[in-house]
């Protein structure tokens, strides 16, 4: 699962604060995703990775901690430099059927409807359109 967005807009109004804004909007964006998808045994929310100008293609052999996806999360943002792309990706086989439904059977555990009782409009998307608030909160630092 991927998405994009153009920042350039942004970039303008940041001047020359745009990289260190990019970075802070990226990083909520990227940990409001990482913290909203359902997790009931942690392998999916642990599976995040960020990247920078290639996507990860493959999932990190041990269950990671949300504690662990954040702190990559912040060391890859650090690196990033304007013209670069910040990827983040999850490589689970399960990952688009969590955020889109679809699930084939239903179980009083998690799933009604083809859906995930924890995030049943999704958890990529709904954050994505949460976008603005990312970049409103990032830009407020700007003087």
């Amino acid at each position: 699962m991927s998405f994009s967005l153009d920042m350039s807009a942004f970039a303008k109004k940041a001047g020359t604060v745009a990289e260190e804004n990019v970075r802070k909007t990226a990083t909520s964006l990227f940990i409001a995703v990482m913290e909203d998808t359902p997790r009931d045994l942690g392998r999916a929310q642990g599976a995040w990775q960020m990247s920078i100008d290639a996507p990860t293609v493959t999932s990190p052999i041990n269950i990671r901690s949300a504690s662990e996806v954040k702190a990559e999360v912040a060391t890859n943002a650090l690196k990033w430099k304007a013209g670069q792309t910040l990827w983040f990706c999850n490589n689970l086989a399960y990952i688009n059927t969590l955020e889109f439904g679809l699930y084939p059977w239903e179980n009083s555990a998690g799933v009604v409807n083809g859906f995930s009782k924890k995030a049943p409009e999704g958890f990529v998307r709904l954050n994505v359109m949460r976008f603005q608030t990312f970049i409103n909160q990032a830009t407020r630092t700007l003087s």
